[in-house]
């Protein structure tokens, strides 16, 4: 969609060149990481060994230089930092990490559907619940929610119980 395709089955036959280029180029990144990956496997195996005082430095090295050469400004390591902080902060309160990155990668496209799709019904929400796909799927929504919510709670009403039983 970022290049100007659309797509779908019709992809296969409006564009079968970018079509079978990518599924080439698939094929020859797994024969490559093959090639790379079988004499290489013992190695990638003992990095598990290497202690996490030593790995950790290595790991922000590699990840300031690589903030660095994106643009050779010293704003994008600060960016980098702050992000790394944000992401700390997300796994101490146990957000949800692909929930965000999903969000900040289709909310815009999804927004833009949601509003497209009001536009279209007159600003009736019904429209969610008009056809019977369209309708069992937001129930299924609405029973994954409940589901998580009520869950959540139970989680929370027994780690609070057995902290008081101690």
């Amino acid at each position: 969609m970022l290049h100007g395709l659309t797509p779908g089955p019709m992809l296969f036959q409006e564009n079968p060149d970018f079509v079978w280029t990518v599924i080439a180029s698939f094929y020859v990144g797994n024969v490559a990481l093959l090639i790379i990956n079988l004499p290489l496997a013992n190695l990638w195996a003992k990095v598990i060994l290497v202690p996490y005082k030593l790995l950790y430095p290595f790991i922000l090295i590699f990840c300031i230089i690589g903030a660095y050469s994106i643009n050779n400004q010293v704003w994008d390591i600060g960016v980098m930092l702050l992000f790394g902080v944000i992401g700390y902060l997300m796994k101490k309160l146990d957000i949800p990490m692909t929930a965000t990155v999903l969000t900040f990668v289709l909310g815009q496209q999804i927004e833009s559907a949601l509003v497209q799709s009001l536009i279209i019904s007159q600003g009736s929400w019904l429209i969610f619940f008009q056809r019977p796909v369209s309708a069992a799927l937001m129930g299924l929504v609405a029973i994954i929610l409940v589901v998580g919510i009520y869950s959540s709670v139970k989680n929370k009403r027994d780690m609070l119980a057995d902290d008081l039983e101690v």
